[in-house]
């Protein structure tokens, strides 16, 4: 069955989306404690989830990268090496290299990265700097992350109201980006870079009122930060992700539904179908294409924190995935 399922994952890259299940919603894998899963990536007939991304967790046991193959069965969990386990620690999501090697956002390690054969564990930056414009009382969070065409590794920091930037080959994030409507109770969340590698985008939870949600872009070369769309109060955007029509998928985590934008920011369609089982969608954190007409997506659930909500589901779409940036970066 495993070789079977991994066949399909390869054999259907080049398929037509099928048809009829667009906005349909339906059970992939439920996720093992401490759950409150949040990342979410696929490669080569594998899904990679990480979590939990919650606070709460001083005194519990280690973060993890929780492995399934293409059927949706649990293949192997890495658990993280480490952490301090009496003070809060997680992770958040997760990037993926040439190499098939996996990234990921530690809130107290930085960004480690992940052999996919041994699942080895290693450090690719250090963790991120307290900012001296940051409030005494706050700290880094970083929560997002993706690769640009360079081999430039991107990190949203919700908490301190910055994306870092981490040069090829790892080292120290360097803050890139910091501005005034970014310092927000909850502001930068999820992030992509476009498939023309012209822009990053991201999204800020709630705005400088505490309540309504952006997405933002702008240029990798430089330039303005630019409003692609505006959501209203308490719909919360977290994470994102390309379609391979330009279409952009917004995970709207208190809204509890999928936000599809066209390639001018304007919403053309929403998703918020319970899964085929009746398990509703509970706090979307992120997005994954996996084969043609369907994406993967971690059920987050950190308001209700109802552990049988928090499991990946896969969501009928009515294309591809636009492609995601995965450079040769040096061992």
């Amino acid at each position: 069955m495993k070789r079977t399922m991994l066949l399909m994952f390869v054999l259907l890259l080049g398929a037509a989306p099928p048809k009829g299940c667009e906005g349909k919603a339906k059970l992939f894998a439920r996720v093992p404690a401490p759950a409150f899963p949040e990342g979410v990536a696929v490669d080569r007939g594998r899904v990679y989830v990480s979590g939990p991304a919650t606070f709460g967790t001083a005194g519990q046991g280690p973060s993890a990268v929780w492995v399934y193959g293409a059927d949706g069965r649990l293949l192997q969990t890495w658990s993280v090496q480490g952490e301090a386990l009496q003070y809060e620690h997680g992770l958040s999501c997760l990037a993926v290299d040439g190499a098939g090697r996996i990234y990921v956002l530690s809130t107290q390690l930085g960004v480690l990265r992940f052999n996919r054969d041994t699942g080895a564990q290693s450090t690719y930056a250090p963790p991120f700097p307290m900012l001296p414009t940051t409030p005494p009382y706050l700290f880094p969070l970083p929560n997002d992350l993706a690769f640009d065409a360079d081999g430039a590794l991107f990190v949203s920091d919700s908490l301190q109201g910055a994306i870092f930037r981490i040069p090829p080959g790892g080292g120290a994030a360097q803050v890139w980006l910091q501005d005034t409507r970014l310092q927000t109770p909850f502001g930068p969340n999820g992030l992509r870079i476009d498939p023309e590698n012209r822009f990053v985008y991201f999204t800020l939870t709630t705005d400088t009122d505490g309540a309504s949600g952006v997405l933002y872009r702008v240029p990798l070369r430089g330039g303005p930060l630019e409003t692609v769309h505006t959501y209203t109060a308490g719909e919360a955007p977290d994470g994102l992700a390309f379609g391979s029509s330009g279409r952009i998928y917004v995970a709207l985590a208190h809204a509890n539904a999928i936000s599809v934008l066209d390639r001018d920011g304007h919403e053309i369609e929403r998703y918020s179908a319970a899964l085929a089982d009746g398990t509703p969608i509970d706090g979307p954190a992120n997005i994954a294409f996996a084969v043609p007409g369907f994406a993967l997506v971690t059920n987050h659930a950190p308001v209700s924190r109802i552990f049988e909500n928090m499991v990946v589901f896969s969501l009928g779409v009515p294309e591809l995935g636009g492609p995601l940036f995965r450079p040769m970066i040096a061992p």
